[in-house]
């Protein structure tokens, strides 16, 4: 009952945003036409005065079909418009030559649909094409949706982006720029940028670095560590990692890691903890050789450091139950 209340009044806070920002009555001359057909997650079939128009949903990426929760996110627009009016205003941004689409901002009912995906969970909000009036918009819906585990976060905190997956079903080797401005980004979405430490530690860090070696854009990569870091627990005020054993704070320290914690309560057979504690594992697993280990930028993630702190956790939980 107590969640259903923040996650309430967290979504209110989110349409006030959105109205202030990239509601309907934000813009002028904008066209009326009706939906004809969902084709995907971010691509509808609208009818404009007798002409059919291939619409790709600005700013944001839907899950690909065979992608986890692709078809989930088609079907989820299609809902939509069975309970509602299929007629839909909406905004020309641009025209992609290459798939002949147009891709334009569908309101309905005064809203974006592109930011009512993001924030339901059933897209991911596309970086790259989100420009600074808008962009804290859809980073807040994002964090959102994943703080509250809707749609294509439910079972996964760290879902592969659509773009990313593309480009692994090519056998692309991405590597782009890295900009100061993408590490902020990844700092708002995760919720940490009041914790001024760790963003300016960050920052520096990727001031100093050229490029990203890795197959994800500097966006993501980030994203994996802030997440990494808000999630599993890994770093937090007065402790000390070790880069062999996980862990070499003083005994009795554990009560103050979220993750030793989390751990204890799943023990004991709550099954709330029991489903947050998996989940912080698979992250941590998916994070392996893609971010730095706590306190030691030179030094990369790796599976061995992430048994080692499991099998200190286990260790205490026997210990502390026994």
């Amino acid at each position: 009952m107590v969640e259903s209340n923040h996650k309430n009044t967290d979504f209110l806070l989110l349409l006030n945003k959105h109205i202030s920002a990239i509601h309907a009555n934000s813009y002028k001359n904008l066209e009326q036409g009706q939906v004809i057909k969902i084709i995907d997650g971010d691509g509808l079939f609208i009818n404009l005065d007798e002409k059919m128009l291939n619409i790709r949903l600005a700013y944001i990426d839907a899950p690909e079909y065979n992608q986890e929760y692709g078809l989930d996110s088609k079907n989820w627009l299609e809902n939509l418009f069975s309970n509602t009016s299929s007629v839909v205003n909406f905004r020309f941004i641009d025209f992609d030559e290459k798939h002949e689409r147009t891709i334009a901002d569908v309101f309905i009912n005064g809203y974006s649909l592109s930011w009512l995906m993001v924030a339901t969970g059933n897209a991911w909000a596309y970086y790259d094409f989100l420009t600074d009036e808008i962009e804290p918009c859809y980073l807040d819906a994002q964090y959102f949706a994943r703080k509250y585990r809707l749609g294509l976060w439910t079972n996964n905190l760290f879902s592969t982006p659509p773009w990313i997956y593309r480009a692994e079903e090519k056998g692309a080797n991405i590597c782009l720029p890295i900009e100061p401005n993408h590490t902020i980004i990844a700092l708002l979405e995760s919720g940490l940028e009041k914790n001024e430490d760790i963003k300016e530690e960050i920052i520096a860090r990727t001031n100093q670095s050229q490029h990203n070696y890795t197959y994800c854009p500097m966006r993501y990569y980030e994203q994996v560590y802030i997440d990494q870091i808000k999630y599993a627990g890994i770093m937090c005020s007065g402790v000390n990692w070790d880069i062999k054993n996980g862990y070499n704070g003083l005994a009795g320290d554990e009560v103050n890691i979220p993750f030793f914690q989390l751990a204890l309560k799943a023990y004991k057979g709550d099954e709330e903890a029991t489903y947050e504690f998996e989940s912080w594992k698979r992250g941590l697993y998916k994070a392996v050789d893609k971010v730095h280990l706590p306190g030691d930028y030179g030094t990369r993630l790796t599976k061995e450091w992430v048994e080692a702190l499991i099998n200190r956790v286990d260790n205490w939980i026997n210990d502390t139950c026994n």
